[in-house]
């Protein structure tokens, strides 16, 4: 059994360092290695931009508390529903700035309109938008779709790429939709950064509108490997039900005892110290890198 440390550091920020006790030597990120992992993606070689201290225990403790929460308020949207990865990518263009109702009604005639990458890169901008008018920004969406299955037609032979990076590459998908195409669509662990999960990460770790870049980092460390699509479709609709913009329910939160927003320590036991000019140091009032709603 590990020994507990409780040590005060001046940021404090949820952040994971998973297998070494909690008086292992720091490693730090070095942003100047050739070999360094890209925006938003794991390495178990080099850690995020910040150390960390953080016990297994608490670790699967919230893991299992969101996840057994997740199953009980589970809501069967029609992309989540037998989904597949063409699926789940159309859903996350139409959930930008648009409710989860509105969505619903359009997205099973758009998927009987155009069931697979090839029907949707085939169709003219304009048809697309008089498909999309009913749920706002059709122009954007429509551009974005077919800028999209036309990327995945020419570079990928109509398949929908199943790596983080080939999928951070398809036009206006972004991490938010390259997550849950690889959680959803293909069951490949990943995270699912909206503004709702990106929310819920924001106040467990006690940060202050971080960039859309540590949400990522921290989201990686967070995501299980077992069940990392109920984990990844909880944190989404806590954020959306419970952990609100504006009056969240705490009361009604599974995580709020593990939660800096709530009055706990970061994860009880969890501790941090981050590297001067690291990208999670300086998180005092700076505006958020825009990232999808979900």
């Amino acid at each position: 059994m590990h020994q507990r440390h409780r040590v005060e550091f001046k940021y404090p920020c949820l952040r994971a360092f998973l297998g070494s006790p909690p008086d292992a030597p720091a490693r730090v990120w070095d942003e100047g290695r050739r070999d360094s992992p890209r925006v938003g993606h794991p390495s178990s070689l080099h850690p995020p931009p910040f150390l960390v201290v953080l016990l297994q225990d608490e670790l699967d403790e919230l893991r299992s508390r969101v996840k057994a929460w997740e199953t009980r308020v589970w809501r069967p949207y029609p992309w989540r529903v037998n989904p597949s990865p063409y699926r789940v990518m159309i859903a996350q263009f139409l959930l930008r700035r648009t409710t989860r109702t509105a969505v619903a009604r359009k997205y099973p005639s758009l998927i009987a309109k155009y069931p697979n990458v090839y029907a949707l890169a085939r169709a003219s901008t304009e048809e697309l938008e008089e498909e999309l008018r009913d749920i706002g920004l059709y122009r954007v969406r429509a551009r974005q779709l077919k800028a999209a299955a036309q990327y995945i037609v020419v570079h990928h032979g109509g398949v929908v790429p199943n790596t983080w990076h080939e999928l951070l590459e398809v036009p206006g998908l972004g991490p938010y939709g390259a997550g849950a195409v690889l959680s959803f669509g293909y069951g490949i662990r990943a995270p699912v950064v909206d503004s709702n999960s990106g929310r819920v990460i924001a106040r467990l770790a006690g940060l202050n509108k971080p960039k859309l870049k540590v949400l990522l980092e921290i989201a990686w460390l967070l995501v299980p490997e077992e069940g990392h699509d109920v984990f990844n479709y909880g944190m989404v609709d806590l954020g959306a039900y419970v952990c609100t913009p504006r009056g969240p329910r705490c009361s009604q939160c599974p995580v709020s005892e593990l939660c800096a927003h709530y009055g706990h320590p970061v994860l009880p036991s969890l501790l941090v110290r981050l590297p001067l000019g690291s990208s999670v140091g300086d998180q005092r009032g700076r505006g958020s890198e825009r990232y999808g709603d979900g």
